[in-house]
């Protein structure tokens, strides 16, 4: 519905603009003064805009409050709209890639605030585009390519030596399309798996154990060959990753890897705590000897006639370039805002409701694919959640996200259609196949996320005295929504849930009103596709051979190597184990040659 929303604002955006060209004899004649707007932006956020007009001119913009977040992702859409709405005379000005719903909330209280003045004719011209110019080219040793989780610590590992106080004596690049760091690890739990050792050994008998361990956990989510050496070597790295970013301020509060404020923040607690590495890593890394280049997209490979990669083409606000390097990183997420790549490698799972990084659109699987990389895995990763703006945390997140389901999940026929107790990402899956792409929690007065549920303003919770009037709110059945309560209070009496398999203490028995409801949508956060590798992280071709100078980590590794349904803490955890083997590997070889 967001998508849908974000699509039909981006239109009457543009009509608005190109409904008329104006000069400035069209202008209207506007009220001197200030005003004052606020829009809806990201994740139930808004932005309030004021404006000042003198001389029929925009002589100021200010944002006076913001509640968008995270903020690692929306602060140069705060900074750079305003400048140029100024500095052009026109609300129509690009948004900031990265942070397209700010960037419009901006843009749209700016415009209500013309309104309020007189008008807004010969204040809603585009913005000339300047041609594009032919930039010098460079040369640095490693090239990465995506400045998320996997991108940061790759660049970080291949320039220090073993922590960040000592450095490699390498150069490092790392670019990065949106206009700030941090990519989609900015917008996950920041929840990420970490491996101990109590004997301090860390040696090979504790990483076979560690790996079994793992091979045993992942196996129900894996449907292709699992990576073990890969695996293997991601366990070996994650006490040296760890480090490593707790050198750089992030921390982390205990073993499974929650991170808490770095000591550099300055900002309100985030709802997705991934942001807590960005806060503490991304400054680190613009104050490092990292050439870090942001709004760059890489557009191709270059290679020399023997198939090596040597260096990647790349495109910045001013124009194009070549960036030579002696090994490339390719650190670009997944494809979930690709819908020609869904369709290709994920078929039918083109209808999830996405929510993830505008810049999630799987140009690094594109530039790898036309150098013959293996490309392996067929599933999206996502979530139950409510839409595509708050995802899988909306304000009654508590029970969407870490309930054990003690409710069941019905169809919009009124029917259950799955083991509720099974992992949401999995489930996920099962409502793209119900109707209307929507299933409902139901509960009652007796449930213990009902404060939760009272608590929340969100237009997808529902309470009704009765489950008929609940029925009829929600526009179920009533007569079959009645049989499957009967039927779910039945397995609970019973002791065995003989439809779905649920486990039994994980269900409650319904009982009286009021009645509650809460929405189920699928939400799509990125792929499970990637690009085959060995085990440190070099990229494979469609023969199983190495492409010589190429790497891969993170979300463009996961799927097909790792799992193929996600699971719990293994994105975060990928990304920042995989980007570290994959840094050290390159490192490694661009310092024996």
């Amino acid at each position: 519905m967001k998508k849908i929303l974000l699509c039909v604002l981006l239109a009457l955006l543009s009509i608005s603009l190109v409904a008329c060209t104006t000069t400035n004899e069209d202008k209207p004649s506007l009220t001197d003064g200030t005003y004052t707007a606020t829009k809806n932006g990201f994740q139930e956020g808004y932005e309030t805009v004021s404006v000042t007009i003198q001389d029929n001119k925009i002589a100021k913009v200010l944002i006076t409050e913001s509640t968008d977040f995270p903020v690692t992702l929306t602060t140069p859409a705060l900074k750079e709209i305003p400048t140029a709405i100024v500095e052009h005379q026109t609300y129509n000005v690009d948004t900031v890639t990265g942070a397209t719903m700010t960037s419009l909330a901006i843009k749209l209280a700016v415009k209500d605030c013309l309104e309020q003045a007189g008008g807004t004719e010969g204040f809603n011209h585009a913005v000339e585009a300047k041609e594009p110019i032919v930039k010098e080219d460079i040369t640095t040793n490693i090239l990465v390519v995506g400045a998320g989780g996997s991108g940061m610590m790759a660049a970080l590992e291949a320039y220090t030596d073993g922590t960040v106080n000592s450095i490699s004596g390498l150069s490092v690049t790392l670019i990065e399309k949106a206009a700030s760091v941090g990519g989609i690890t900015s917008l996950s739990g920041g929840v990420h798996y970490v491996y101990t050792d109590e004997t301090g050994a860390y040696d090979e008998a504790w990483a076979n154990k560690c790996l079994e361990n793992e091979k045993a956990t992942l196996q129900a989510s894996m449907e292709l060959e699992f990576n073990e050496e890969l695996m293997k070597n991601e366990i070996l790295i994650n006490q040296h990753a760890n480090q490593l970013m707790n050198e750089t301020g992030v921390q982390q509060a205990d073993a499974w890897g929650h991170m808490t404020f770095a000591s550099n923040d300055d900002h309100v607690d985030p709802k997705w705590n991934g942001s807590y590495f960005t806060y503490a890593m991304g400054p680190y890394i613009e104050n490092s000897g990292i050439d870090l280049r942001v709004n760059t997209s890489a557009t191709s490979l270059l290679t020399d006639e023997t198939g090596t990669v040597i260096g990647a083409s790349v495109q910045d606000k001013e124009g194009t370039y070549n960036i030579y390097a002696d090994k490339v990183i390719l650190c670009t997420g997944g494809f979930a805002q690709n819908q020609e790549l869904i369709k290709k490698y994920a078929p039918g799972f083109e209808k999830g409701i996405v929510f993830s990084s505008g810049t999630n659109d799987g140009d690094g699987i594109i530039m790898a694919e036309k150098l013959n990389a293996q490309i392996i895995g067929n599933k999206m990763m996502g979530h139950i959640g409510a839409d595509g703006n708050v995802g899988a945390r909306p304000d009654f997140g508590a029970a969407v996200y870490y309930g054990w389901n003690m409710h069941p999940f019905v169809n919009m026929n009124g029917e259950r259609f799955t083991n509720e107790d099974k992992s949401k990402y999995q489930i996920y899956h099962d409502i793209l196949n119900q109707p209307e792409l929507t299933a409902w929690a139901i509960l009652d007065a007796d449930d213990p996320f009902v404060p939760d549920l009272e608590a929340s303003t969100s237009e997808y919770v529902h309470k009704a005295d009765t489950l008929e009037d609940l029925a009829n709110e929600l526009g179920l059945p009533f007569d079959t929504l009645q049989k499957t309560v009967q039927e779910w209070n039945e397995c609970v009496a019973n002791g065995n849930d003989a439809y779905f398999g649920t486990d039994i203490s994980h269900m409650q028995e319904l009982k009286d009103g009021p009645y509650y409801a809460y929405i189920l949508r699928p939400i799509t956060m990125t792929s499970e596709v990637g690009v085959k590798v060995d085990g440190e992280c070099r990229v494979l071709d469609v023969n199983g051979t190495v492409i010589q100078n190429l790497f891969a980590a993170g979300d463009m590794i996961m799927g097909g190597n790792i799992v193929s349904y996600y699971f719990d803490a293994r994105g975060t955890g990928t990304a920042f184990y995989s980007g570290t083997l994959a840094g050290k590997t390159a490192k490694n070889e661009s310092l024996e040659h």
